[in-house]
């Protein structure tokens, strides 16, 4: 999102974790005191805590989320396979890479844009209609885009269409496993995000293999009805916790400042020069973050390899992400969250300018792979901690807003950047400004956090 557990400090998941979090700061160790405050007596709160069911049914909406997170980002993930056929043969010589890249840029855009605004659609509508939307719209746009012809149809079916649906269907899942769990709440979370990258490591070999076998229109009404399906037993396993949401809903309705609650978005936030630090970070990072596996694809076909071994690339970073999001995490509560954060930027951005670069083999574009979906992992999952760090209750659902509208200016923009840069380099094809470009970007991005670090400490190996 989008896809928590602050009670053991590390949130597991991608862009989508950011939502649990701002869902479910609830029973973690940070919030024990507001909750206690909000409770009429300390018995009281010692009650609720104990009415998490930690299991049961709990289960079931742990598979819920878990697949619609295997749908959503799975598809996302494999958007480099369609990218690179439409570039080299449906579309070829009528779209440019610019302007195919900012169709995978839209959809994730589109995807994060409702973070901001899910609490306010949630309460209108609640989190069953946005559900049952997202689970017809999203495969909805899978299946149209199997009648396109034009590249400008591209925008609305790829883009804007799968896109919404995401994004309904997303938001309104991630936080419901925080509902049934607290002292399991990382392990419930760490299995229902880690759909992202099963889906990943799924749709990328799977949809390369249709399309060589039954060709890009009918391998996208094949992924539209598998989608629907998937998400249709997702929607019917989904349920809220009715022992914990009351609470919840009243402790969040508690939280919300009076002066605060007309505003959509509030931005005072930004003065803080930590919070602004963070954000800087979450923009920069995100301009280089999917250009990468957006280009995978492209890329090994580019140095000499098969279109399956570029799908089977997309798939493997996918599920080494997902790997890397709950490991890094744990690292994370050993050596400092803020110092895994910088660590996890820095390395992203250094294993494209060092291994990236000079992949000119199956080898060596395979190490890049693993170390970049391992790294770039960490980094989802450990910004929206270190916001939990720095922000308080009251702030945490309106800062996690904020930098889903960052992610979602870094997502548009940096993939079709990406694809620019590319297209400048022609007749003679060099994929060497992308990479620089997202190396560099990516760096300088870290570079925010290394400055949050020195606001908290000056001792070099201070844990923090």
């Amino acid at each position: 999102m989008k896809e928590a557990a602050l009670e053991a400090g590390v949130l597991v998941g991608k862009n989508e974790d950011l939502v649990a979090d701002s869902f479910a700061p609830i029973g973690s160790s940070k919030t024990a005191a507001p909750l206690a405050r909000h409770a009429s007596t300390q018995s009281a709160s010692g009650e609720f805590l104990q009415s998490f069911p930690e299991g049961g049914y709990g289960w079931l909406v742990v598979l819920s989320t878990f697949l619609i997170n295997f749908v959503v980002f799975g598809y996302v993930y494999s958007w480099g396979v369609y990218q690179s056929l439409y570039l080299t043969d449906i579309y070829k010589g009528r779209i440019t890479t610019f302007q195919l890249t900012f169709v995978g840029g839209l959809t994730m855009a589109l995807l994060f844009a409702l973070g901001p605004f899910f609490s306010m659609l949630n309460r209108l509508f609640g989190f069953k209609l946005l559900m049952c939307l997202g689970a017809v719209i999203q495969p909805l746009g899978i299946l149209l885009a199997s009648w396109t012809n034009s590249p400008w149809q591209l925008y609305f079916t790829h883009g804007a269409l799968i896109g919404i649906g995401s994004s309904l269907i997303f938001f309104p899942s991630v936080f419901l496993p925080t509902q049934w769990f607290m002292k399991r709440r990382g392990l419930a979370t760490g299995i229902a995000v880690s759909g992202s990258g099963i889906g990943g490591l799924a749709y990328g070999p799977v949809t390369r293999e249709l399309i060589d076998a039954v060709g890009f229109r009918w391998c996208l009404r094949y992924v539209a009805i598998g989608s629907f399906v998937i998400l249709v037993v997702a929607v019917l396993l989904a349920r809220e916790c009715e022992a914990t949401k009351k609470p919840l809903d009243a402790m969040s309705m508690h939280s919300q400042k009076d002066a605060k609650k007309e505003k959509l978005i509030d931005i005072s936030v930004l003065k803080r020069k930590d919070f602004a630090a963070l954000a800087m970070m979450a923009t920069l990072a995100t301009f280089g973050y999917m250009a990468p596996f957006y280009f995978l694809p492209s890329y090994a076909s580019f140095i000499g390899l098969t279109e399956s071994d570029g799908a089977l690339f997309v798939g493997l970073s996918s599920g080494v992400n997902a790997v890397g999001r709950i490991v890094l995490g744990y690292i994370a509560d050993m050596f400092g969250r803020v110092n895994a954060l910088f660590s996890c930027v820095f390395f992203s951005g250094l294993t494209v300018l060092l291994i990236w670069t000079f992949s000119t083999s199956y080898g060596v574009l395979l190490l890049f792979v693993l170390l970049y979906g391992f790294s770039a992992g960490g980094f989802i999952s450990l910004f929206p901690v270190v916001t939990a760090e720095l922000v308080g209750l009251d702030e945490l659902p309106n800062a996690i807003g904020l930098l889903y509208a960052s992610n979602a200016v870094g997502n548009l923009f940096g993939p079709a950047i990406a694809g620019a840069l590319l297209d400048s380099t022609q007749p003679d094809i060099s994929y060497l400004p992308v990479q620089l470009f997202c190396g560099f970007i990516t760096i300088a991005g870290s570079f925010f956090i290394l400055w949050l670090r020195t606001m908290r400490t000056h001792k070099l190996f201070a844990r923090v």
